[in-house]
């Protein structure tokens, strides 16, 4: 699990990593509900995921309120990303904040 500054590839970056792979490279920003789920359906897909996080864990928010009256601990609702998807080899988990985008990165015209 890498930690630090992200810096915002180039797009000649982007595409010579890309191009001297072979793979797709996804980028999933946040590790929420829609990123771990999005992916874990990747697993199986022939592409180079990143998951870019503020945080290590994934926490189940709907049963925060049970931990707030000593219901659960705090451990029954964060599992530690590393956990989640640290058996999926075509996934790498970076801890950061994005702080903005470029649209040639993201492709297209939007």
């Amino acid at each position: 699990m890498n930690t630090g500054t992200l810096e915002k590839p180039t797009q000649s970056e982007y595409t010579a990593t890309a191009t001297t792979t072979g793979v797709p490279h996804v980028v999933i920003i946040g590790a929420g509900f829609g990123g771990v789920a999005a992916a874990k359906g990747l697993r199986h897909a022939p592409v180079k995921v990143t998951v870019i996080d503020r945080r290590n864990h994934h926490l189940f928010q709907p049963q925060l309120y049970q931990v707030a009256i000593a219901a659960l601990l705090p451990a029954d609702i964060a599992e530690p990303l590393r956990r989640a998807l640290g058996k999926q080899r075509n996934v790498e988990v970076m801890l950061g904040e994005v702080k903005g985008k470029k649209k040639e990165l993201i492709g297209g015209n939007h």
